[in-house]
């Protein structure tokens, strides 16, 4: 009974898969629990963690898995930036979750805090910026509509002003995407790289696995 309790129990914190990968998860551990010849719930947690720790365990895999895939699919090689904050997420919590890697666990989230700050400033800042230049574009171009009837190269200066503070608008908001997306693979890179670090040369067990689900 020990074994299905710490099963059921490991099934319900796998609700972000899918029926069939948590089929497969569930199925290999039991294969793997019976083969260990574990028999009580100490015994396995000893080998295996908690539910709630391996459960995190196995929810990194998949989302490192998933970005994987859709990186591959992807024309830039990029997952997108929900996924792999989805991943970071998820190694955290792996990290955090396992005695032998939760240093590394507050490093990331760390990492992550310092990073969220400065960007958060300079995002903030190149908003203000932007939203500046769009509201000089529509004075610009006002004034220069207005100007035309009265001094018509004065017009034009007013509405190239407004093309030019157009053009920045239309370069920055892309530009400041680029940039976010960039950092969130960095540090997904970087979160990934620390997860497999650990657990490159742990055998199954020991709240990780080798199968690759």
């Amino acid at each position: 009974m020990d074994k299905e309790n710490y099963l059921t129990e490991l099934e319900e914190y796998l609700d972000a898969l899918t029926a069939d990968e948590k089929a497969d998860v569930i199925e290999f551990y039991n294969e793997y629990i019976d083969d260990a010849g574990l028999e009580t719930t100490n015994e396995i947690e000893k080998r295996l963690g908690t539910p709630r720790q391996l459960s995190r365990k196995v929810l990194a895999d998949y989302s490192i898995k998933a970005t994987d895939i859709e990186s591959h699919r992807s024309k830039k090689s990029k997952a997108s930036v929900r996924s792999n904050g989805k991943m970071i997420w998820m190694i955290l919590l792996a990290l955090l979750a396992s005695p032998a890697a939760i240093v590394l666990g507050i490093v990331l989230f760390a990492i992550l805090a310092c990073v969220v700050a400065v960007f958060g400033a300079f995002m903030v800042a190149a908003l203000a910026v932007l939203c500046t230049f769009f509201i000089l574009m529509i004075a610009s171009f006002y004034v220069g509509i207005v100007m035309l009837f009265s001094s018509f190269t004065t017009g034009l200066f007013y509405l190239g002003c407004g093309l030019m503070g157009l053009g920045a608008v239309l370069i920055g908001f892309p530009l400041l995407y680029w940039i976010f997306r960039a950092i969130i693979q960095g540090i997904a890179n970087f979160a990934k790289f620390l997860y497999k670090k650990i657990y490159k040369n742990r055998r199954q067990g020991g709240m990780s696995n080798e199968k690759s689900f």
